[in-house]
């Protein structure tokens, strides 16, 4: 039994490779980035030892508000004027784990998703991810 959403993404990523997928895990959010400097003894400023001062500090930030979980694509065959043709079709999964809910964000991230044909879609368990990628939910 599946008992968090780090054990259900695992899960979803493992079936994915195994349907041909491959998807990756996307952390969004905003840290910081510039010159780092780690302070080994106690300064005039109280710093602790294992603190860590970024000097010129500015924020980074990764992804866009609403952006899903994983990300990827699943190998799809163009038919009939493109037989034999094989593409990437872009796969977008959000995986929530009991009562999480979606974000207004992810709402319209998932629109935005739906809208442009890529296999996109919430997952609560591994089958819903493998119904996502294969285009039957």
């Amino acid at each position: 039994m599946i008992e968090n959403s780090n054990e259900l993404t695992k899960q979803i990523l493992l079936m994915a490779s195994k349907m041909g997928a491959r998807l990756w895990r996307r952390n969004i959010g905003m840290g910081w980035i510039g010159q780092s400097v780690v302070i080994k003894k106690r300064e005039t400023v109280m710093l602790a030892p294992g603190d860590v001062v970024i000097r010129n500090a500015r924020p980074f930030h990764n992804g866009e508000a609403g952006q899903f979980d994983t990300w990827g694509w699943k190998q799809v065959t163009i038919t009939p004027e493109m037989v034999g043709t094989v593409i990437a079709q872009h796969v977008e999964i959000e995986i929530k784990f009991g009562k999480d809910r979606m974000s207004s964000e992810q709402d319209k991230w998932g629109a935005l998703c739906e809208r442009q044909n890529v296999r996109a879609g919430v997952a609560r368990t591994v089958e819903d991810a493998e119904r996502i990628i294969s285009g039957t939910r």
